[in-house]
């Protein structure tokens, strides 16, 4: 659809665990890092030759009931 020659904007929702993992959330940091990754390299990819733009949200640490466990 993105490539029939119309603009958007693609939005990946990221994490801080992509820059700093925790005990625990091993497989949960590796697939933010690699989703960030990937976003970084369609941003190269489509900004000069496209109407596709690549964003990266990247939220603060928010308390929710699976980061509020003790870990230890």
């Amino acid at each position: 659809f993105l490539r029939s020659g119309r603009a958007g904007t693609i939005v990946n929702v990221c994490s801080q665990s992509a820059f700093q993992p925790m005990p625990y959330l091993a497989t949960y940091a590796a697939t933010k890092s690699a989703l960030f990754s990937l976003s970084l390299a369609l941003h190269h990819e489509f900004k000069h030759n496209s109407k596709i733009y690549v964003q990266t949200l990247v939220p603060d640490f928010t308390k929710s009931r699976g980061s509020s466990r003790d870990i230890d």
